[in-house]
């Protein structure tokens, strides 16, 4: 799981840094299928993004169910990086996205209840 998150993080740094210097431009000769069969088109890598940006949203609110406060935010970390590296690759579907928020929990003074703010 560390190496998967540390692979998510290096790619979300390496599109964020193509986006600035605006090299965002592929050439023609990169827009066909290589021979080592890495390339992926654009709609398989949006929904490859997708599928980790769902999980760790997922993951974020098992956390939030769970009471890991860590937990939860360091899911909601990694969903901020996966959307980012998906507006950087042009996904249509990160302009909609959002990050989800969680609302605190506090215990009443009864016992027992949880109370959830906004």
């Amino acid at each position: 799981m560390i190496a998967t998150t540390r692979r998510r993080g290096i790619a979300a740094l390496a599109v964020a840094g193509i986006a600035l210097t605006g090299a965002f431009a592929v050439p023609a000769a990169h827009a066909t299928n290589n021979d080592s069969g890495d390339y992926k088109t654009k709609e398989q890598r949006c929904e490859e993004i997708g599928g980790w940006f769902d999980k760790d949203v997922q993951d974020a609110g098992a956390a939030d169910q769970a009471g890991d406060a860590a937990g939860r935010e360091a899911a909601l970390s990694q969903a901020r990086l996966d959307l980012t590296l998906a507006r950087g690759a042009g996904c249509d579907w990160a302009g909609r996205a959002v990050i989800p928020t969680f609302g605190r929990r506090a215990a009443l003074p009864t016992g027992g209840a949880t109370v959830f703010h906004p």
